[in-house]
């Protein structure tokens, strides 16, 4: 096998990897925020009467779970109450007991397992990524195509000049304190009409931008004060919000987990909370009632504009999908407004406070030892502890310049896809590298064949005192023999592709009496 193969195996191998690490951190994210979707499901199932604002908060949850570290912990999460349960039922001595050989020398089956290559199972994770990452570039391809001509229309509209709207315009930045420059535009001249819609159906007014806002209305709207200055109130609330890049973020967040079906259902769910919230703003710093403003909203429908949900966010549903459920959803939103639904209050401040803690931070905490229980004095440290701490930082590199292409502890099984503890690191090698003794000791066994460990293939342990051995395996030849004695920095194998092994490399341990040890926290330059 050449050089440039080998090479190509460890990348691929490291690529798999850390593929299959990215898929199992994905999965943990979806479970997690599944569970914050059911429990949003449920509140707002069981208040739907209450603020529109807290029901905003509470769906946001399931968007914040999604973009928070999969790692994130508190002492008081739902998980760290579930395993801190768990634990205390598993406590009991004759329920849970670890054998005093837990520590010894792996046997046979366990070391035929450890070798550093892989299969094509372990390409999976590989592939599912690659296909979510597609998917996630058509949906947010999509969402952009969809909202580029309402930019457009924004951007071409033909500046309003009106000084009653520019009054009202004013008027209703004062009442929301919004001190940004808003641009009110209207529908383009006839002659670049078809150029700059580019099909699009007749548009209701809607607002795109965070920095510089740009609010439209067509000129059935323009030419009706009262129609005019609902419209404002209400798109001014949404500029108040900094929706644009609320919604901005939401439908990122959208696209990156496209094939994640709670996240499309709670982002819906917080549109029509976001409407409720900006109705709620307009009615109660205007001087209508709830009747007259869902009046002057039904006017608008009767006039047979598109609400553009897409704007101020991304991508809203097919506006001819919208129109079939146009009745069914303006019903809802009218009953809700004229209901006079309850304000939050401070339960609900407090309720969602506690949703915070205990559901975003999702992942468990390992318990810590009590502030109150005795702490021992720590040991003497013996002269034979001060031997081997000294042993192990004067160890060199067996094969210096090489790099680590399987670490120690858990890893995918390459053989049967399963995750088991790997006791050493797996190092690559070119077909001229040598095998240095890390420290002066002894040739405990030099074999070709280690019995009942066959799949090692030539095997290589170096007793190097206090209690401190090496092992090597897979070697292609060996160059000292049992019971002799060498010096640091001595040659003693060739690595190699020796038993179960399909790529010439050296696996490498260290063992400290019956306890293993990472080579890499010990070994310099790895």
């Amino acid at each position: 096998m050449t050089s440039g193969a080998l090479i190509s195996g460890a990348v691929i191998s490291g690529i798999a990897s850390w593929a299959a690490d990215l898929w199992q951190i994905m999965t943990l994210q979806m479970v997690y925020a599944t569970i914050v979707f059911l429990v949003a499901w449920a509140f707002a199932w069981h208040r739907s009467r209450r603020s529109p604002a807290l029901l905003y908060a509470v769906w946001g949850l399931v968007v914040l779970r999604l973009v928070l570290p999969v790692d994130l912990a508190s002492p008081v999460s739902l998980t760290t109450a579930l395993s801190g349960l768990a634990d205390r039922l598993a406590s009991n001595p004759a329920q849970i007991e670890t054998p005093a050989s837990s520590m010894t020398i792996p046997t046979a089956p366990h070391l035929a397992n450890l070798t550093s290559t892989m299969d094509s199972s372990s390409l999976l994770p590989a592939l599912l990524l690659i296909v979510w990452a597609t998917g996630s570039l058509l949906f947010a391809a999509r969402t952009l195509r969809r909202r580029r001509p309402y930019r457009r229309l924004a951007r071409n509209g033909c500046e309003v000049s009106e000084p009653v709207a520019k009054h009202l315009l004013d008027r209703w930045r004062a009442r929301y304190g919004i001190r940004r420059p808003v641009r009110l535009v209207s529908e383009p001249t006839a002659a670049d009409a078809s150029r700059v819609t580019g099909g699009l159906p007749a548009a209701g007014p809607f607002t795109v931008g965070t920095l510089r806002p740009t609010i439209y209305v067509p000129a059935t709207v323009l030419r009706r004060p009262q129609l005019l200055e609902v419209t404002l109130a209400h798109e001014l609330a949404h500029v108040s919000r900094f929706d644009d890049l609320r919604l901005c973020f939401q439908e990122a967040v959208r696209a990156l987990w496209f094939g994640f079906p709670p996240v499309h259902l709670a982002t819906a769910a917080m549109r029509r909370e976001r409407e409720r919230i900006c109705d709620q703003l307009a009615i109660s710093r205007g001087p209508w009632t709830r009747v007259r403003y869902v009046a002057t909203l039904r006017t608008l429908l009767r006039e047979g504009l598109t609400p553009a949900l897409a704007v101020p966010g991304l991508g809203s549903d097919d506006p001819g999908a919208f129109l079939n459920r146009r009745k069914r959803t303006s019903t809802m939103r009218f009953d809700s407004l004229l209901s006079d639904p309850r304000p939050s209050s401070r339960s609900g401040r407090l309720f969602y406070g506690a949703l915070w803690v205990t559901l975003l931070p999702m992942a468990p905490m390992a318990p810590t030892a009590s502030a109150e229980a005795p702490t021992a004095d720590p040991p003497a440290v013996s002269a034979a502890a001060t031997s081997t701490q000294h042993l192990l930082s004067e160890m060199i590199n067996p094969l210096p310049g090489e790099k680590l292409t399987s670490g120690f502890g858990l890893r995918r099984n390459p053989f049967n896809g399963q995750t088991m503890h790997h006791d050493g690191v797996d190092v690559h090698a070119e077909p001229s590298s040598e095998i240095l003794a890390p420290a002066d000791g002894v040739v405990e066994l030099a074999t070709e064949a280690w019995e009942g460990n066959e799949a090692w293939g030539t095997v290589l342990i170096l007793d190097h005192g206090s209690g401190v051995k090496t092992r090597y395996a897979h070697l292609e030849s060996l160059s000292v023999k049992a019971g002799d004695r060498i010096e640091q920095g001595q040659v003693v194998a060739v690595p190699g592709n020796t038993g179960k092994s399909t790529g010439r490399h050296l696996h490498f341990e260290i063992w400290q009496g019956d306890q293993l040890i990472d080579p890499a926290s010990i070994i310099p330059g790895w």
